[in-house]
């Protein structure tokens, strides 16, 4: 029998059975004595040696190539169990399961607030999101998120879940989800209506509707968090008059456009957070709560309801401390307020406002009506000027602040009581703005140093929205002719009375926020910052605040701390720059954050 050895090279090596090796004469007398002396070879030898060093030469290039691919498969062979070892050896296959487990519960983001959690994750059923995905890694991870209870007490459910096949399923894994959160406080947050409890247009959705709420219901006695529509809330109390003993934050999304209307009087003896979006006068459902059941909320948020609708509301809650008013739609001209009732805030009291869109009557009207003595901390989210509301409102007030969180637009940048604020924080630096008085850094930072280092702005004309111009437009709406609106106050202290003014501080009027602590500046990421030294400007503004004490050289400076907030490229200009390094040689801490 014949074996033919087939010529084809070795991928790795290049090696062919075909190849012969190249035959190397030996030394004899002859090429001994031709390498020790000078004497010539003949013609014969000549070309036997020429033709050795021309295969020769070609030996040595394809043992060389040999060699190196050689090396580098072996390279590569090592490298790449080298690798393997490596994970074998990785510390996380041996983390203890109390550490992993607070790994994933840090990673589902248990610490951020349960309405800015919910507001962009997933529905719970979704199997490619977290904790679900923990269990794909391996036994032990599945494990451990399983024993884990605390990852599977945030749960959201949305009627696109229900219809067809897909309710069986969604039941079944609603019913593991939460049964793996163990007897642990459930966070809940539930899309579905009284409407997808009652269509008829669509049986099976009803259906998987009604079923995914019952089998919630059936939890709500540990329940600390609930955002749904109302038609849940009717179904609670078919069961109990007690069903939330445990809830203490409560959302609702009123409806609209429905004939019948009736409403539902929820019992929770530990809520204390109440939020509402929509307007509650055109709802269909009325979510009432007993006066002690006011009477306990500390904290309410609003918003896309009418002015008047939420005065009615905070008139009912004597214990807030923090309210949140957002987005409110224009009020009815025909609707009368009573002259500054007072809303009172218990320290420390928190009020936030935001106007995102040009509309600023409902807003405007209803900071005009309230009274809040005890508020602490205020934070005007805008883009329109809003500094002549807010200076009326201190002079009903006489609160004393400690923190503001404005953007820059409103112009809010001084107080009559400047002394007791600690935190300044402006937004929105730089930002596009119809109009554009307080927009660039130079701006803002002026309103904080002692007056003779501010550079004066001559001609700058704000249009502000008073109370009395939202009050007597037919719309509720500012005026169209912006020239008639008077010229707002860019320095509230400008406009103090004399006996207020006596009751200041000598120090306020040589240093705005004397007692200033934090200074937070956020600059937009749309502005063009190129021809501006965001560092120099900071810190020109600390040193005109430190100048003229009558303390030692460094020991008045205010702030002590100061963040800037800007695009990456500018974020790495300020790391660098020299005035950081001042401002720390003078005990300013200096926190840098690129966009």
């Amino acid at each position: 029998m014949t074996v033919e050895v087939s010529g084809a090279r070795c991928p790795s090596c290049g090696y062919s059975p075909e190849d012969n090796p190249l035959y190397i004469p030996e030394h004899t007398f002859r090429i001994e004595k031709l390498l020790q002396s000078n004497e010539p070879s003949n013609d014969n030898e000549e070309n036997a040696f020429r033709k050795f060093v021309i295969d020769g030469q070609s030996q040595i290039d394809y043992l060389e190539c040999r060699i190196n691919r050689v090396k580098e498969t072996a390279l590569e062979e090592t490298k790449l169990a080298v690798a393997e070892h490596k994970r074998m050896l990785n510390p996380v296959k041996r983390l203890p399961s109390e550490v992993l487990g607070h790994i994933f519960l840090h990673e589902v983001g248990l610490e951020v607030d349960a309405a800015e959690y919910f507001s962009s994750a997933s529905h719970s059923l979704n199997l490619k999101t977290l904790p679900w995905v923990y269990g794909y890694v391996c036994s032990f991870w599945k494990a451990v998120s399983i024993s884990t209870p605390l990852l599977w007490t945030r749960v959201k459910v949305l009627k696109s879940l229900t219809g067809g096949s897909r309710t069986a399923s969604a039941l079944a894994l609603l019913s593991l989800y939460v049964a793996r959160s163990d007897s642990l406080p459930l966070t809940i947050y539930m899309d579905i209506s009284e409407n997808d409890l009652s269509s008829s247009s669509d049986s099976s959705k009803t259906v998987g509707a009604s079923s995914l709420s019952a089998l919630l219901l059936t939890q709500s006695r540990r329940s600390l968090y609930l955002a749904e529509g109302q038609g849940v809330l009717s179904t609670a109390m078919l069961f109990s008059q007690d069903s939330f003993p445990s809830l203490k934050n409560l959302q609702v999304q009123e409806l609209s456009g429905r004939s019948k209307r009736f409403s539902i009087t929820v019992t929770a003896p530990s809520l204390t957070s109440w939020s509402s979006i929509g307007d509650v006068s055109a709802s269909s459902i009325r979510v009432k709560l007993s006066n002690k059941l006011c009477s306990q909320i500390t904290e309410y948020s609003v918003s896309q309801a009418s002015a008047s609708d939420v005065w009615s509301i905070v008139k009912k809650l004597p214990h807030l401390k923090k309210l949140r008013v957002r987005e409110l739609k224009p009020e009815n001209p025909r609707i009368e307020f009573d002259s500054f009732q007072p809303l009172l805030l218990r320290a420390p009291g928190e009020l936030f406002l935001e106007q995102s869109s040009y509309e600023m009557s409902g807003v405007g009207i209803f900071v005009a009506s309230i009274v809040c003595p005890a508020v602490e901390a205020l934070a005007v989210k805008s883009t329109r000027p809003f500094s002549e509301a807010i200076q009326k409102l201190e002079k009903r007030s006489s609160f004393n602040l400690k923190r503001i969180d404005v953007t820059a637009c409103t112009g809010i940048f001084t107080l009559m009581n400047s002394v007791p604020l600690e935190i300044l924080t402006i937004r929105g630096i730089g930002e596009t703005s119809d109009y554009d008085p307080f927009l660039s850094l130079q701006d803002v930072l002026s309103h904080l140093k002692p007056e003779g280092h501010r550079q004066s702005r001559s001609n700058v004309t704000v249009p502000d929205i008073s109370s009395e111009k939202l009050a007597s437009s037919p719309t509720g709406s500012p005026q169209e002719d912006l020239s008639a609106q008077r010229e707002a106050v860019v320095d509230l202290s400008s406009s103090i009375s004399p006996s207020s003014s006596a009751k200041m501080e000598d120090s306020q009027s040589a240093v705005p926020f004397p007692n200033l602590r934090r200074l937070e500046l956020h600059l937009s990421s749309s502005a063009i910052w190129e021809n501006c030294d965001i560092m120099e400007e900071v810190l020109t503004c600390i040193v005109a605040r430190s100048l003229g004490d009558s303390g030692g050289e460094y020991d008045s400076i205010t702030p002590r701390e100061v963040s800037i907030s800007a695009p990456d490229d500018q974020a790495k200009k300020t790391l660098t720059h020299r005035g950081r390094d001042e401002m720390l040689e003078r005990g300013v801490k200096v926190e840098i954050a690129g966009l």
